[in-house]
């Protein structure tokens, strides 16, 4: 029995509130997917004068009622209320795919029970586009807004050495989306001492205590211990965390694969995981390139039409080319030029090497980031561009001329190879590309090794939905002008 003299007895936490979670996020859903149908009969209306037809209202809302009805059956099961543990990318995929299920069954019993000429395919079909738009969106509001609340998320306990569970729940406190709340850290007795770390609170780990935040009501457990190595040496331990605990969550090694899209598989009573290397598929490759000129013909008019008006401008603004071209490596490291708006004096690489001379911070800054934050080379407009990431228009040419795609890894310069080491054999075997995961996730708040770190985790986890998700948080970027 658990006394009063355990120094564990203090654990303070604010409990998970669940339900506010779920009724937050469904009233989200259901209100984008009103206003997304209700769009399309607007639209669907206004054009009645010029390609006639008519609309039967009581049809109408019935339709909206079981659209409601069967996406918020789908989007249940897809396990998205609240969605836990569930990474962007996927919460993307579920939700697209969940919504695009519900107006097929939808559209399927209209079909047999009902004379098709009563609904406007129009109507319906538009409510589906902009249905698996919106709600997305809507979910990536919320939870960056409302999980800033104390109560948002569920409380959890990380297991591991000192060092590790720092990682973790700095890592975690990062990644808010997810859900997770780290309440207490428990350490082996075999570990070091106790770490000086005042955001969360540490004991050695104990069947008293695994005991004591089972009947707090913890649910999951974060471990970043082997598997295997941590009930050989434990295994009271490991017994006592199988039977009280309903998630737990063994944090693997950093291994260069592509985890998100992996699979568990059963091999004869024996536990293991099936990891995936999309791009190393020549059909996916071949995919990517068609998306690529399909996206550059729908925006080749839009984007041109961009560069001409940002044109005018640099040509006000500062004396010199309008334009700008360096040496970069591109696919299987053939070198090509790179396009993009001159953002800079004419003279900017000449007088970056004494600028960095005479400043050492600036040299130490440039030396981490391979950029300056407030760099005095840049021209007012370029300030501008640079911020709202619109010098990178130009790069079209380099997409058209297939030496770079829309979405992928960054187009590194010749100098920067040495810095990259054995990750670039992985890196070069990909186009660059104008967009990717770390211009919308970390954007200029990354050091040159993280942002090589972020085109690993790209090229190993790829999928159309991350490019899909990269290029919507793209737009994001453009309007704020930083990372999400």
């Amino acid at each position: 029995m658990v006394t009063d003299q355990k120094p564990y007895n203090k654990i303070n936490f604010i409990k998970d509130k669940l339900a506010i979670e779920i009724i937050i996020l469904l009233i989200s859903d259901m209100f984008l997917l009103s206003v997304s149908y209700e769009i399309s009969v607007q639209t669907r209306r206004l054009l009645i004068p010029i390609i006639g037809g008519v609309m039967i209202p009581n049809l109408s809302n019935s339709l909206l009622g079981m659209l409601l009805i069967s996406n918020f059956i789908l989007i249940t099961i897809k396990g998205n209320y609240p969605g836990r543990g569930t990474v962007a990318v996927i919460e993307l995929r579920n939700l697209v795919e969940a919504i695009s299920t519900a107006y097929f069954l939808i559209g399927g019993v209209i079909f047999l029970t009902t004379p098709v000429s009563n609904y406007s395919r129009s109507i319906f079909l538009l409510s589906w586009l902009l249905s698996c738009i919106f709600v997305p969106i809507g979910r990536f509001f919320i939870r960056k807004i409302v999980s800033l609340q104390k109560w948002w998320g569920e409380p959890v306990a990380i297991i591991g050495t000192n060092k590790e569970i720092v990682h973790l729940y700095q890592d975690v406190k990062k990644c808010r989306r997810l859900g997770f709340r780290p309440i207490v850290g428990l350490y082996l007795p075999t570990d070091e001492k106790q770490p000086k770390f005042s955001k969360l609170p540490f004991y050695p780990i104990s069947l008293d205590i695994l005991n004591h935040l089972h009947v707090l009501g913890i649910k999951t457990i974060l471990v970043t211990l082997p598997p295997k190595e941590f009930r050989q040496e434990n295994p009271g331990i490991f017994r006592a965390i199988e039977q009280n605990f309903i998630r737990s969550i063994f944090i693997m090694d950093d291994l260069s694969f592509g985890f998100l899209w992996g699979k568990p598989v059963d091999i004869e009573g024996r536990p293991a995981f099936q990891m995936q290397h999309n791009l190393l598929n020549p059909v996916t490759n071949w995919v990517k390139r068609l998306l690529d000129f399909c996206l550059t013909v729908l925006l080749f008019l839009p984007i041109m039409s961009l560069i001409v008006l940002i044109s005018i401008l640099l040509w006000i603004d500062s004396p010199g080319n309008i334009f700008y071209t360096q040496e970069r490596f591109g696919l299987d490291k053939k070198v090509f030029r790179i396009i993009k708006f001159r953002t800079m004096v004419p003279d900017a690489d000449e007088i970056l090497p004494e600028l960095l001379q005479q400043n050492p911070n600036l040299k130490k800054q440039y030396e981490k980031y391979h950029k300056l934050e407030n760099d005095p080379r840049i021209t007012s407009v370029g300030k501008w561009l640079r911020r709202f990431s619109l010098d990178e228009l130009p790069q079209i040419y380099n997409i058209l001329k297939g030496e770079m795609s829309f979405i992928g890894p960054r187009a590194y310069m010749r100098e920067e190879t040495y810095k990259i080491g054995v990750d670039g054999d992985l890196i070069f075997h990909v186009r660059p590309a104008l967009t990717g995961w770390w211009q919308v996730m970390g954007r200029n708040d990354t050091s040159f090794n993280q942002r090589v770190r972020m085109d690993i985790y790209y090229i190993n986890n790829w999928s159309l939905w991350m490019d899909l998700f990269i290029f919507i948080k793209t737009f994001w970027v453009m309007i704020t002008g930083k990372g999400i």
